[in-house]
């Protein structure tokens, strides 16, 4: 009698060798990414951080976490809306949360920073391996987008996590669209998005490189559908 593990369908054998010789290169990324970028842990709250976490207390209640998805980005920082509506609850989410970790202890919310930086570099590595079907060079590519000076401000100032959210989700919603995992693809474009504005770049991105493209864009509309409607209610236009 055959057992569940001898008929549950396993994976092909190009695909787990692809995965089994990435595993060298995912440690290593991150292990070199978060050693360069680990002294930031040492800066304090500069800028925007004074507004949105020592100032105001609208980040400072556990029900912030759903709240953000409700106003505009400025809400937190108790300012009014500018000429040029923003919305980025996302990045103001994990901001609620690490007050819950951290509360006014800098060194955390610069951590979480290093650490989503990491997570969007493996995000970015998995992405380009799936586009080129090559590790190798993947791994160089990921390598120079981690250690590029251009990351600085993203990963040195906490409020600039907004940038390495939507990287590290519109790399994810890539790899997602080039294997065809639909609702991978629609939940990474719309974290994308909410992360930041200029996240709905890796909608194009992403159907362009899919690997079927009409099921793609049918995960991409509803992604951009569920934004649309999310921001529009929050920004009451």
């Amino acid at each position: 009698m055959m057992d569940a593990q001898s008929i549950a369908p396993s994976k092909p054998p190009a695909e787990r060798s692809q995965r089994s010789s990435a595993r060298p290169y995912v440690l290593a990324l991150a292990l070199v990414t978060a050693a360069v970028w680990l002294p930031s842990v040492g800066n304090g709250f500069v800028w925007d951080d004074q507004y949105d976490i020592v100032r105001s207390d609208r980040l400072h209640h556990a029900r912030a976490l759903a709240d953000v998805f409700l106003h505009h980005a400025m809400w937190s920082a108790d300012q009014p809306e500018t000429a040029i509506s923003t919305y980025r609850p996302l990045a103001l989410a994990t901001l609620a949360l690490d007050w819950q970790l951290w509360q006014l202890h800098p060194a955390g919310y610069h951590a979480t920073n290093v650490l989503l930086h990491v997570l969007a570099t493996l995000a970015v590595f998995l992405a380009l391996a799936a586009i080129v079907g090559d590790p190798r060079p993947a791994a160089v590519l990921a390598l120079l987008c981690a250690l590029h000076p251009a990351n600085a401000e993203a990963v040195a100032w906490i409020n600039g996590r907004s940038e390495m959210l939507a990287l590290g989700s519109g790399a994810l919603a890539i790899w997602a669209a080039r294997r065809d995992r639909l609702l991978l693809l629609a939940a990474a474009l719309l974290a994308a998005m909410l992360s930041k504005e200029t996240g709905a770049v890796f909608v194009i991105v992403a159907v362009a490189l899919a690997a079927k493209k009409p099921r793609a864009l049918a995960a991409a509309l509803a992604a951009v559908a569920v934004y649309a409607a999310l921001r529009a209610h929050a920004l009451g236009h």
